[in-house]
């Protein structure tokens, strides 16, 4: 074989061993490299009261189902729910409420459309909870609660005093008859009926 050839084939090898070598170096860099993304976008699981539907974006939902940021809620009467975050917090929906929440790394935002919410942050997240006239929020260096109504909505158990106690609905009638039974005794004990000679 002439010295040419020689020449050439130990080119060729060599071209061919620098080029593998230049695509493992850029394959490992690519595998090893840090990730530039900011982190997994979080999401909620849903559980709900009785293990039952209620309405997520306009669709009937069932438990354990995720629940992805800016999602409409909707419980129906009867039927609370709860969204788990996971290492951000919790929120609770009251039953017959609306809401939508909105949430990222660090921080929760629920806007009540209607009914009620209890919003729990867990420290490192920021919480927030608004209304149609009302705003509260949450201190991200600690755990936190925050419970918020829509104007003119009533959390269950405020009219039937929480434990099947009489509500005020039925407290205000009572009082005002007891008042009026005493009211008629001492009046008919200042003035007696006739009697008998």
């Amino acid at each position: 074989m002439s010295r040419q050839k020689r020449t050439t084939i130990a080119i060729s090898l060599f071209l061919v061993f620098a080029t593998s070598q230049v695509y493992l170096v850029n394959s490992f860099a690519r595998v090893n490299a840090p990730s530039v993304t900011t982190g997994q976008q979080p999401t909620g699981v849903l559980s709900t009261q009785g293990n039952q539907a209620i309405t997520v974006n306009g669709v009937s939902t069932s438990p354990g189902a995720t629940i992805l940021p800016g999602a409409t809620v909707e419980t129906p009467a009867g039927v609370g729910a709860t969204i788990d975050f996971g290492q951000l917090g919790s929120v609770q929906i009251d039953p017959n409420s609306r809401v939508t929440v909105d949430f990222q790394n660090g921080s929760i935002k629920v806007t009540v459309l209607q009914g009620c919410v209890t919003l729990h942050t867990k420290r490192g997240t920021r919480g927030e909870v608004d209304t149609q006239g009302s705003s509260r929020t949450t201190d991200a260096a600690k755990d936190g609660v925050v419970h918020l109504c829509a104007p003119g909505a009533v959390p269950p158990g405020t009219s039937n005093g929480g434990g099947g106690g009489l509500g005020a609905k039925v407290l205000v009638p009572v009082f005002a008859a007891t008042g009026a039974t005493f009211a008629l005794l001492a009046w008919r004990g200042n003035n007696p009926s006739p009697g008998g000679p």
